[in-house]
């Protein structure tokens, strides 16, 4: 049996930051999304997402 591809990423909620944080690179106006997705991704925290053409 054939193993399904799941390509889904399931937002769960989204922010602004409204200052930076100090022990990471989020800056004052970043945009903050708290996510789930498949271990098929191999996405970890801190990663940084590009929005449109790979």
């Amino acid at each position: 049996m054939a193993k399904e591809r799941c390509c889904a990423l399931e937002i769960l909620e989204g922010r602004l930051a409204k200052g930076d944080i100090s022990d990471s690179e989020i800056r004052k106006g970043d945009l903050i999304i708290r996510m789930r997705a498949p271990s098929c991704h191999c996405l970890n925290v801190g990663d940084k997402l590009e929005y449109g053409q790979p």
